[in-house]
């Protein structure tokens, strides 16, 4: 208050200067200036205080500011004050102030001369206020999994109005809080059994006051557990494994559960208890349907049944099917068993397993009923075999093994020889397939298949058997090539493909050379004509190689005796003779080695 006493002072000496300036009277230059008023400062609300911001005067009269001095004035009845600094720009906290009501502020200067400015304009209006006090210690009324909160709200809001109330009840590990913005209010979804107090707190545009003191203790009932998930079942033998998850325990620790399996196509049903997930039930009867559910117990009761589950059959793996008889095959046994007890579950499939006690590959095939056969086995080994059952809980044991036995071996492949054409005056014609047999490794070779595929893709293939060789294969198309091969079939099984060779159908047969004999720089061979196989005989080839450097000769001739020249003297050579006709060139003749004289 003095310093306000202190600016009327001023003011008023100012007044008077300004009065003798008017009627002429001469001031001394201390009072010649006052600073320029600052601009509108910036007013910030706190606890019965504002802080004012404000920049320095423009001018300052021509001496240094000494002070600055901040005054909030009410609009609505609250007390005035007012604050100085040391003529630093620093804010101006103006204290004294009352809470609520609505101020304005202004900054002056005043100079070391000294004189102080006008005021400046007026800042923005700001309100003290401060948090509002606690509200009352709250009741509470517990329905279910709620509490609700009644409380008074507090006795000072602080200077302004409370904008929510915020109610926290600890008793879990993390406490619940609920906003409001009046009494009561009611905070949800609670854990049963446990036991919470709560409180209440008020904020304003301030910030939040204190909570209130501690409610008395509210306890959110227990109930017996919900009832366990839809169980899934496993079936064993004589028993069935139980599996499920528990649902919520209402408050109360779960302490066990009880699983029942009711016989769906049987009046009977059987319980086991069990502290968790899963619970095995005993004493059932293999072969019977049967639906299983679960509850749960806690300090309060015993849960609802679950929903049943799926229906299961308890059953066993088979039993061992009887001792086997066995029958040899090429690179298989036939294997021959009688089924065992299915105990309580139908066998899907029966493995029979065949091992040699040599070097033998072990063979293993399964099938619904007996026999089976199996294959893939080394011929000319030992083997001895045995039986699985299998249902859908497992394999049973091991039959007793068979009786020893040995599978057939198939042939060695034949070797061909020569495919020669045969007559075909017509669109088709045979080939003459030679070749020598291969070992029959025991068994008697029953019969030769000679098969002959076209070269030319499209075309069909031909196949004809024998009992020895040649074999002719008929049906070819005249003037088309084939590559022939031949395989050996036993009751051991059958060999496989011999080499194979080509030849043209309908071509000439074979020229029979007669006598080959060399004259100076060639040879000459004499032969007997072949058969033209349908169609007449154009020309002859003579292709002469030697074996010692010579050059090689190929010459075309139409008849016999065939004279070849170009032979180098000297040189050792032999000559391959063969007929053409209209459909190609046939098989040839070999000729004797002769040596060209020099």
């Amino acid at each position: 208050m003095r310093d306000m006493r202190g600016r009327r002072q001023r003011r008023a000496a100012a007044a008077v200067i300004g009065a003798l300036l008017a009627v002429g009277v001469t001031a001394s230059p201390a009072w010649a200036a006052a600073p320029a008023a600052p601009a509108a400062p910036a007013a910030v609300a706190g606890n019965a205080q504002i802080v004012v911001t404000f920049t320095a005067t423009p001018d300052d009269g021509g001496s240094a500011i000494t002070a600055y001095t901040a005054t909030c004035t009410s609009s609505n009845g609250g007390v005035a004050n007012s604050a100085s600094n040391d003529g630093s720009v620093a804010p101006i906290t103006v204290g004294g102030l009352t809470n609520g009501k609505s101020y304005t502020c202004t900054v002056d200067a005043t100079n070391s001369d000294p004189a102080t400015s006008p005021e400046s304009p007026s800042s923005l209006a700001a309100i003290p206020a401060t948090v509002p006090g606690a509200p009352s210690a709250p009741t509470g009324a517990v329905d279910d999994t709620q509490i609700t909160l009644s409380f008074t709200p507090p006795a000072d809001d602080g200077g302004r109005p409370i904008t929510v109330y915020r109610a926290t009840c600890t008793g879990d590990p993390n406490p619940v809080s609920v906003f409001g913005s009046a009494s009561p209010i009611v905070i949800t979804n609670l854990t049963r059994g446990t036991t919470y107090t709560c409180t209440v707190t008020a904020s304003n545009a301030a910030g939040t006051g204190p909570a209130s003191a501690d409610s008395a203790p509210l306890t959110i009932p227990a109930l017996v557990p919900d009832a366990p998930a839809k169980p899934t079942v496993a079936r064993g033998n004589a028993r069935i494994t139980v599996t499920f998850s528990p649902r919520a325990s209402n408050g109360s620790p779960t302490t066990s559960f009880t699983a029942t399996c009711t016989g769906v196509n049987a009046p009977s049903h059987v319980s086991v208890s069990g502290p968790d997930s899963p619970i095995v039930v005993t004493g059932l009867t293999n072969g019977v349907r049967y639906t299983c559910s679960v509850t749960a117990t806690n300090s309060v009761g015993t849960s609802p049944h679950s929903a049943a589950s799926a229906e299961v059959v308890p059953a066993a793996v088979p039993g061992a099917p009887g001792t086997p008889t066995v029958t040899r095959g090429v690179g298989q046994i036939v294997v021959r068993f009688t089924a065992p007890p299915k105990n309580g579950a139908s066998i899907t499939h029966f493995t029979a397993t065949c091992t040699s006690s040599h070097v033998g590959v072990t063979g293993t095939h399964a099938g619904p009923s007996s026999p089976i056969t199996v294959t893939g086995l080394t011929n000319g080994r030992t083997y001895t075999c045995y039986v699985t059952a299998t249902n859908a809980v497992g394999t049973g044991p091991r039959s007793p093994v068979s009786a020893s036995t040995i599978p057939g071996t198939a042939p060695a492949p034949p070797t061909i020889l020569s495919v020669i054409p045969g007559r075909a005056p017509g669109p088709t014609g045979p080939l003459g397939v030679s070749f020598k047999p291969g070992n029959n490794n025991g068994t008697a070779v029953s019969s030769y298949h000679a098969t002959c595929v076209p070269v030319a893709p499209g075309g069909t293939a031909h196949v004809a058997t024998s009992t020895g060789t040649p074999i002719m294969v008929p049906g070819l198309t005249t003037g088309k090539a084939y590559t022939c091969y031949v395989i050996a079939i036993s009751a051991s099984g059958t060999s496989g493909r011999s080499g194979t060779m080509t030849a043209t159908v309908g071509t000439p047969g074979v020229p029979k050379i007669t006598s080959t004999t060399a004259h100076g720089r060639g040879a000459t061979m004499s032969f007997i004509v072949p058969s033209n196989n349908g169609n007449l005989i154009l020309r002859y080839h003579a292709l002469c190689k030697s074996t010692n450097g010579g050059v090689t000769a190929s010459q075309f001739q139409r008849s016999s005796p065939f004279m070849v020249n170009g032979l180098t003297p000297g040189g050792r050579y032999s000559c391959t003779l063969t007929a053409i006709n209209d459909r190609g060139e046939g098989p040839g003749a070999i000729s004797s080695f002769v040596r060209v004289p020099f």
